[in-house]
């Protein structure tokens, strides 16, 4: 049984995702949140210089929550837009099994304490779980 994934945010990296999820026999796309106009509505394989795969963008990122992703690839330039892709990543969080992200910019000593602001901002000024 294939891994059914969405992505979230096919932009200039996330494009190389969404294609390499179309392209893995073991995974399968299930949903594809964009944040341009002109990107919502057609088929994700198209976005990606892939054939059609049914897949349709959407702008509405609550799609994800009634679809059946079993993983969802978070690329919409989190490192540009701290808080708001925290707040996506924990206002759309479904369970444990369903959404994850590894954010390498909140570890960039550069930007620490403003990252650790933001982060605590997003989760209600409650300490992250690092277990």
């Amino acid at each position: 049984m294939a891994i059914r994934v969405a992505v979230w945010g096919p932009g200039s990296m996330g494009v190389i995702a969404l294609r390499g999820v179309i392209d893995h026999p073991e995974l399968e796309l299930v949903d594809l949140v964009v944040h341009s106009d002109v990107k919502t509505g057609r088929d994700a394989g198209e976005l990606c210089g892939a054939d059609p795969v049914g897949v349709v963008a959407t702008a509405d990122p609550t799609a994800l929550l009634g679809g059946d992703a079993d993983v969802v690839v978070y690329s919409a330039a989190a490192n540009l837009r701290p808080l708001e892709a925290l707040n996506d990543m924990v206002s759309r969080q479904v369970s444990d099994d369903v959404f994850g992200e590894y954010m390498a910019w909140l570890e960039n000593d550069l930007g620490t304490s403003v990252n650790q602001a933001a982060l605590q901002q997003a989760l209600g000024n409650s300490a992250p779980d690092t277990n």
